[in-house]
Order: C-alpha cells, then sequence, then structure tokens
C-alpha cells in the first residue's frame, strides 16, 4: 500500500544529495522543466489543435535527461560536517 510517508521519503530521495539531506537545485530544476515540458506539449495539442511530434519531445526530453546525468556526474557531492 502506497502511503503519504513512502511518497514523502520518495520524493525526499529524489530531490536531496547521497545524505537524503541536502537538497540539490539540479534535480528540482530538472524536474520543473519536465513539468514544464509536459504542460507545454499538452496545451499546445488541446489548446491549440497542432498534431504531437512524438519525435521532437522524445529528444527534448533525452536532451534534458542528458544534461541532468551530465550535471549530476560533474557536480561534486557537498562536504557539509554540520549534519547529523
Amino acid at each position: 500500500m502506497i502511503t503519504k510517508d513512502k511518497i514523502a521519503t520518495a520524493l525526499k530521495q529524489m530531490f536531496t544529495e547521497s545524505d537524503n539531506l541536502t537538497h540539490d537545485l539540479h534535480r528540482y530544476l530538472a524536474a520543473a522543466a519536465v513539468l514544464v515540458g509536459l504542460f507545454l506539449s499538452v496545451f499546445v495539442v488541446v489548446k491549440q489543435g497542432k498534431d504531437f511530434d512524438m519525435e521532437t519531445f522524445g529528444i527534448g526530453v533525452g536532451m534534458l535527461l542528458a544534461g541532468l546525468g551530465a550535471a549530476l556526474g560533474l557536480k561534486p557531492e557537498s562536504k557539509n560536517t554540520n549534519r547529523p
């Protein structure tokens, strides 16, 4: 059963570094970019009546995820020793 605690834990692990305490701006920006991309795709199809181009959408999402992977791979882990 999925509970609020499990969802909160999953979101915390998704948006923090490996210590699960330090919030990571790259992950927040990537999540915001994905949500905006999805919203704009739905908006163009529903509101403007244009065709959905899966190839362009897939390329855009792939580039976004590749950029996120590169950003997380090149970013050093925080060395915050003040945490418990």
